[in-house]
């Protein structure tokens, strides 16, 4: 099962989160998305602080991803 690092950084399995806090999480993901979130990635060939680089690339299918396991955790419930 995967895990959500909370804001606190504890990591909680998303099965043992509280049906209202998984709710937060997808609105919380959804603004995220809607502003356009990005993540970056930095990066470093040698060690040599000339050779490092950094770029933003979109955050959006990571954070659908989330989306996605979330809403099965919650179909999951209300169906058993």
């Amino acid at each position: 099962m995967k895990k959500w690092t909370t804001q606190s950084g504890d990591e909680i399995s998303v099965n043992d989160m509280e049906t209202s806090h998984i709710e937060n999480c997808i609105r919380y993901l959804q603004r995220k998305i809607d502003i356009g979130d990005t993540i970056q990635v930095v990066g470093d060939v040698s060690g040599d602080a000339e050779d490092r680089w950094a770029d933003e690339i979109d955050a959006t299918p990571e954070l659908e991803e989330w989306i996605e396991v979330f809403r099965k955790e919650l179909s999951q419930r209300q169906t058993t």
